[in-house]
């Protein structure tokens, strides 16, 4: 784990195990294969960092322009930047110096529209390293993941097929334990691969795979931990098409019966489906994605079958200045990529956020209708140009979003309030005067702005809103599936 955990480390042992990487400032390093097994040497380490502004811009004029500057021990868009020439070398060395202090530094070489592709892996101590379907991380906001989904459909089967297996030898180099991502640059136009990293960890997003793998990975994680062999957890023995058996029988104290199986030979079931993950950030889109802070009156969000969310903050709390933006994350699942994103996109224009906040919610549905997107077509660096290019969501005005909400309102209590109506004159009784199946009163919050509107029923549907001094009349139509047109 500490070997791989670090990026100077994982590249050379990437190296050794024969998997793929950019050209870097330690390309011309080699480690045996049985070394890895090792601490690597302080001075072989040292042969593969950068340490001076001069040495940086040696590096890279020998790799070659862009390259990227990058630290350690950074993470989260900590620590990396992007370089054209020497003269943004000499700027931009010490800001990443300054924010990852102490950490060693390398150079490697940018891959131009690539897509950032993983590998879900968990290993067990014996030796059995189980790959557990992968996932494509390609939007991207300064390095930063914003949207993940579930599984790879960009890259044709046989390569991601290749990906598993340089992970699977990756880990295996090192005789690697417990659960970790193996992160790739996939170039779209060579159809070639280049191991970027390991993370030595469950990461934010492992529920992705969790859906498309059908496997709980923070409870095979245990298992692992508690000396159990991964052919006998009973979901990895489901994941690779194996009769049943595994687990443990916790009266007798005895694990039931499970026969060991090959992983390097042993095929995995097709992943169940696709899944889509959103971060949900308190950043302003309109004022380039500066983080805000503040209370949060309200945030409402209900989970559903095919789609789970969770949030740190609740109703009544707040985000404070030196917290980190992201402060939710949402996952959708469909039969397809195309209803995962339909589902997402649902979820999301239903998510009620109302503070002092900003957040990416609107921005992102945005990113999710986007025909690049849709069709496959982006990589790492499209949606930084797209905020270069300061393309924005498109809002609708906001007195239609308050029309259609009251509308909305109305249509779907309407039935109850005539169903009690009706009620109490069935009773020999006079209703009281807040039930009316022709006068109500809706209230919507709309991006922190609070709307009382009056509605009066003036035939079958049919309404006269009213809103200050201001009137309209409106005539809705319910379509199939109980779908309003006005």
């Amino acid at each position: 784990m500490a070997a791989l955990g670090d990026k100077i480390g994982s590249s050379l042992i990437a190296q050794a195990a024969d998997v793929p990487t950019l050209p870097w400032s330690g390309s011309h390093v080699k480690i045996s294969p049985e070394s890895s097994l090792f601490t690597i040497p302080d001075e072989i380490y040292r042969e593969a960092c950068v340490h001076t502004t001069e040495e940086v811009i040696a590096s890279c004029q020998v790799i070659g322009y862009p390259a990227m500057i990058k630290a350690s021990w950074g993470g989260g868009g900590k620590g990396i930047r992007k370089v054209h020439n020497d003269d943004e070398v000499r700027a931009l060395f010490k800001q990443v110096q300054g924010e990852v202090p102490g950490s060693p530094i390398f150079i490697m070489k940018v891959a131009s529209q690539s897509r950032h592709l993983e590998v879900q892996l968990l290993c067990d101590q014996y030796g059995n390293v189980a790959a557990l379907h992968s996932r494509d991380c390609s939007i991207q906001r300064r390095h930063q993941k914003i949207i993940e989904e579930g599984p790879i459909t960009v890259a044709p089967p046989q390569t991601v097929k290749k990906l598993e297996q340089a992970a699977r030898r990756l880990a295996k180099s090192v005789n690697y334990v417990g659960a970790a991502t193996v992160e790739y640059l996939y170039s779209m136009d060579t159809s070639e691969y280049y191991f970027l990293e390991l993370n030595p960890r469950l990461q934010v997003e492992h529920p992705v795979t969790e859906w498309i793998a059908e496997i709980n990975l923070p409870a095979a994680q245990v298992a692992v931990g508690m000396g159990i062999p991964l052919w006998q957890i009973p979901e990895i023995r489901r994941f690779y098409g194996m009769e049943y058996g595994g687990g443990y029988d916790a009266w007798r104290k005895t694990s039931l019966v499970a026969a060991p199986f090959d992983f390097d030979k042993a095929e995995n079931i097709r992943p169940k489906g696709h899944c889509v993950a959103v971060r949900v950030t308190s950043e302003d889109p309109d004022d380039g994605f500066k983080p805000t802070s503040g209370k949060v009156q309200e945030l409402s969000f209900k989970s559903k079958p095919n789609v789970w969310a969770y949030f740190s903050v609740k109703s009544g709390g707040g985000i404070h200045e030196f917290s980190d933006s992201q402060f939710g994350h949402v996952f959708a699942f469909g039969e397809s990529r195309a209803l995962a994103i339909a589902n997402m996109v649902l979820e999301l224009k239903e998510i009620q956020i109302r503070g002092e906040i900003r957040t990416n919610v609107d921005y992102t549905i945005d990113l999710l209708h986007a025909s690049d997107y849709r069709d496959n077509k982006i990589h790492t660096g499209w949606l930084d140009s797209r905020i270069a290019m300061r393309v924005r969501a498109e809002r609708l005005p906001w007195y239609l979003s308050v029309v259609g909400g009251a509308l909305y309102k109305a249509c779907a209590s309407s039935a109850a309030l005539v169903s009690d109506y009706v009620g109490y004159l069935e009773k020999g009784q006079i209703p009281p005067k807040h039930i009316s199946p022709v006068k109500s009163q809706v209230s919507l919050n709309i991006e922190g702005s609070k709307y009382t509107v009056d509605m009066v029923r003036e035939g079958p549907g049919s309404y006269r809103l009213r809103m200050n001094k201001s009137e309209i009349e409106v005539e809705i139509e319910v379509g199939s599936g109980n779908r309003t047109r006005e």
